[in-house]
């Protein structure tokens, strides 16, 4: 009899047949936000984490290195993008037992008015090097071999 109390104690088995622990954990992430992304100026985007480990837990969320004020739900929304949202995010997950944080996910807010637009030609067209990318100039335009 004691020992089944004990193992009641540690672990508690649900109708379904999942277990559940009682024992003391400290936060672990489930499922980490989303990673590097762009996303539209003017658009709205969510950050949402999934964490683990014993209860309460807590979130704060984290902005190039400095805490949110007031950002300390599961997920984090920023409404209509600017340039300003850009950077790069976390969010790190606490209880009574420690924490820990998320990986860090870059954040870019870009131009949704920007468009590129495909051109069939049958003459070669001559590209300005200032729009190619340094490193396809490099690569691809070189003249060494």
């Amino acid at each position: 009899m004691v020992m089944a109390i004990a193992i009641l104690a540690w672990s508690a088995v649900l109708s379904h047949g999942v277990v559940f622990s009682l024992a003391s954990e400290a936060p672990f992430i489930v499922t980490p936000p989303q990673g590097n992304t762009n996303a539209p100026e003017g658009s709205d985007f969510t950050f949402t984490v999934e964490a683990g480990g014993s209860s309460p837990l807590s979130y704060q969320w984290v902005k190039n290195f400095e805490e949110i004020p007031g950002a300390t739900l599961s997920s984090l929304t920023l409404r209509n993008l600017t340039q300003n949202d850009s950077g790069l995010y976390q969010v790190i997950v606490s209880n009574s037992f420690g924490s820990v944080r998320s990986t860090t996910n870059l954040l870019r807010a870009v131009d949704g008015r920007r468009r590129f637009t495909a051109v069939a030609s049958a003459e070669p067209i001559a590209v300005p090097s200032s729009i190619i990318p340094t490193f396809a100039r490099s690569r691809f335009w070189s003249s060494q071999p």
